[in-house]
């Protein structure tokens, strides 16, 4: 180490004393690499030298740094070598050598020494009596471990005590005799033995902990949760031994699976108490502590499927709880059992360790909606939780069912004097699915409601427009609902005015996903044809001899009390007129109303009917009227001629032309019996139109001379 570090100062100082110039880049690198080289060995000599140092500084004997860490690691091999706190040591470092009867004191320095009396085998199948006798100068063991404080408490357990009544206890053959509750779940207090193999022991803060395996019975697997510490102080610790065991059930835990269990180990040679000359117990010590063993406690769960509303699924084919499917998923989410219902609505499962679950369904029975809600699942040991599951049914709430309206104005309000109001449908639920009308087939409705429009023609799913009929069906919230299946409707009396309509309405109330909510049938218009009807009048005149003579051309105008609309009809040179001459429907051309009639003509002569009522009160109606105009006689005048040409009564009477005098009528008469004469107008107009002909001739013709001329020319 000297002689690399006088190497080291004295290159390095002759180097950059003497301001030695590198010139080369090849010096430069190999000058780099030996600093380097002697860094790395400079440091690890160092290291060496400086443990070298404290070795050679202490007690002679080379500590361990991690002693501290070591001594509280478990060693199945054997114990680490430590001192026995209560006795002189005395005891194998391998754990399973010789041990004899020990004497001997410990001095002011820390040495011990010890003659071997007795020894047992590396099975260690048995133990001589130890002894030994403590430091009259009443050192305390523990300062012999190093870095050990006598107020460090650390690891010392606070529900071990050791046990001071030792009378009773019996050296000899042990029995190992198993009793066991692990077919139920044990009480506290209960107790269970066995037989445990104590590997070997270690100090820790001056207190021995010895590690134990292999249990059998109720703790086979059972984990040391407290350290297992010595009961009998003094006596000498025992290791590599199998030893019997008897454990109190000190705590049960169905719900986390474990029972905890204080156990007191018994090993071959223990001490009975008695003490030897130099006042220490003879035989080995007991020991114990706490052992936890987890144990699968199993419990069942069993399900109870129903629906949220029977009013509505009950006795109905469309629904169904077979087939729901949930999960049950622990605490970390994860699937652990699925769980099917059965044709009973249940289903069953045992076996279930203890603990704490959740259930959530998976996919819903036919008919229902996915039940949502998440159930907390607790099983306890040996007991079956009942736990009652709910599907929402899916249903088709709906307000407005049917709605009336008029075929002349395709709105839901009344045409003359009919009324929306009245009708009566007949509604028919059935729980299936149907094409046709399932009354043509004999098969007979679940549900029937009469119900009645109001005057807006309208009809709402609810009692107050129910006339007669079975209970309703409503969802948990009160409203009017549908549940799946079909739906006929009919309308089985008409309104006041209108006709029946006969159309049966068929629909369907279906499952389009695993929502609680549909709406696969929504209101449902009903087409009102109203009543039409005709009217038609013969209209006529009697004459002298009794006879009826029709008269034509007499208007009659039709004015609906309802709307004041007019239609107006006129007598065919047969008399008659008809509301057909209105062409507005082949059923009828007046609708159902009350009607004024009104009379109008030419013929100063004849008189006017008063006005009279007409009334449109059934389908296809045609009224039949006769009716008769009386003459009117003019003061100066009998039994004046009819006029050959009829007035139309709306335009004014023309003035009467005078008549022609005598001279002129001739004068006409030879004039169309000759040829025309100079003066006359016939003879005035041939000229003229002679001479716009000759003119119109003489243009053409010089157009054409003009266009010859000038092709000639081009």
């Amino acid at each position: 180490m000297h002689i690399l570090r006088n190497i080291y100062n004295h290159v390095f100082s002759n180097i950059f004393s003497n301001s030695i110039i590198i010139k080369s880049r090849k010096a430069l690198a190999f000058l780099m690499v030996f600093m380097l080289m002697s860094s790395f060995v400079f440091v690890n000599v160092q290291e060496v030298y400086g443990q070298d140092e404290h070795m050679e500084e202490g007690s002679g004997e080379k500590v361990s740094l991690h002693q501290e860490e070591v001594a509280w690691q478990v060693v199945e091999s054997g114990p680490l070598p430590q001192e026995n706190s209560q006795r002189d040591e005395g005891v194998n470092e391998s754990g399973g050598g010789s041990e004899g009867d020990l004497g001997g004191s410990m001095d002011e320095s820390g040495d011990s020494t010890a003659d071997a009396g007795s020894s047992t085998s590396e099975s260690g199948g048995s133990m001589g009596d130890l002894g030994g006798s403590t430091n009259d100068s009443g050192d305390d063991p523990k300062d012999d471990l190093e870095g050990d404080s006598k107020d460090d408490e650390d690891g010392v357990d606070g529900e071990i005590k050791p046990s001071k009544d030792v009378d009773g206890l019996v050296i000899g053959p042990l029995s190992f005799i198993i009793s066991s509750t692990s077919g139920l779940v044990p009480e506290v207090g209960d107790i269970a033995t066995g037989a445990v193999f104590i590997s070997n022991y270690r100090n820790v803060y001056g207190e021995i902990h010895f590690n134990v395996r292999d249990f059998t019975g109720d703790l086979a697997g059972g984990e040391v949760v407290s350290p297992i510490l010595c009961l009998d102080f003094t006596a000498a610790p025992p290791s590599n031994v199998t030893s019997e065991y008897r454990a109190v059930a000190v705590e049960v835990n169905p719900i986390l699976g474990y029972v905890d269990y204080q156990v007191v180990i018994t090993p071959p040679g223990a001490t009975t108490g008695a003490v030897g000359d130099d006042g220490l117990l003879l035989g080995y010590q007991r020991i114990g502590g706490r052992v936890r063993v987890y144990r699968c406690f199993y419990g069942s769960l069993e399900i109870f499927k129903y629906s949220s509303n029977p009013s509505i699924t009950d006795g109905n084919n469309l629904y169904s709880v077979v087939g729901a499917e949930y999960g049950l998923y622990n605490m970390e989410d994860e699937l652990v059992r699925v769980i099917e219902i059965n044709e009973r609505g249940t289903d069953r499962i045992d076996e279930l360790s203890v603990g704490d679950y959740y259930l959530k369904e998976m996919i819903p029975p036919m008919g229902y909606a996915l039940d949502e809600t998440i159930y907390p699942v607790t099983i306890v040991f040996n007991e079956v939780l009942s736990v009652d599951v709910f599907n929402p049914p899916i249903h088709n709430p709906i307000g407005l069912i049917v709605e009336k309206y008029d075929s002349e104005t395709g709105v839901n309000s009344p045409s003359g004097q009919a009324s929306l109001a009245g009708a009566q449908f007949t509604i028919r639920y059935y729980d299936g699915y149907h094409t046709e009308n399932p009354m043509n087939q004999g098969i007979n409705p679940t549900r029937t409601w009469v119900m009645e429009t109001d005057e807006k023609g309208q009809i709402y799913l609810n009692d107050d427009y129910k006339v007669s009929g079975d209970d309703l069906y409503y969802s948990l919230d009160g409203i009017a609902t549908l549940p799946l299946g079909t739906i006929i409707i009919q309308e089985s009396k008409a309104p006041e005015g209108y006709l029946l309509n006969d159309r049966v309405i068929i629909g369907q109330i279906t499952s389009k996903s695993t929502l609680e909510i549909v709406q696969t049938f929504n209101k449902h218009r009903v087409r009102q044809d109203i009543i039409r009807g005709d009217v038609e009048i013969f209209k006529f005149v009697e004459g002298k001899d009794g006879n009826r003579k029709p008269l034509e051309g007499i208007y009659f105008t039709f004015t609906s009390h309802s709307t004041g609309e007019k239609f107006t009809i006129v007598t065919d040179k047969e008399g008659y007129a008809n509301t057909k001459q209105l062409g507005i429907s082949d059923r009828g051309n007046l609708i159902y109303d009350t009607y004024t009639v009104t009379e109008a003509h030419r013929y100063p002569q004849y008189g006017i009917v008063p006005p009279f009522e007409v009334t449109i009160s059934s389908e296809g109606q045609v009224i039949h009227y006769s009716i008769k105009n009386d003459l009117i006689k003019p003061p100066d005048v009998e039994d004046k001629e009819e006029p050959e040409v009829l007035i139309v009564p709306e335009e004014p009477d023309k003035p009467e032309e005078p008549e022609k005098p005598e001279e002129l009528k001739e004068l006409e008469e030879q004039r169309n019996n000759t040829a025309p004469q100079t003066g006359d107008v016939l003879n005035i107009r041939f000229m003229l139109q002679s001479i716009v002909m000759l003119i119109s001739f003489g243009i053409i013709m010089i157009t054409v001379k003009w266009s010859r001329v000038y092709h000639a020319r081009n």
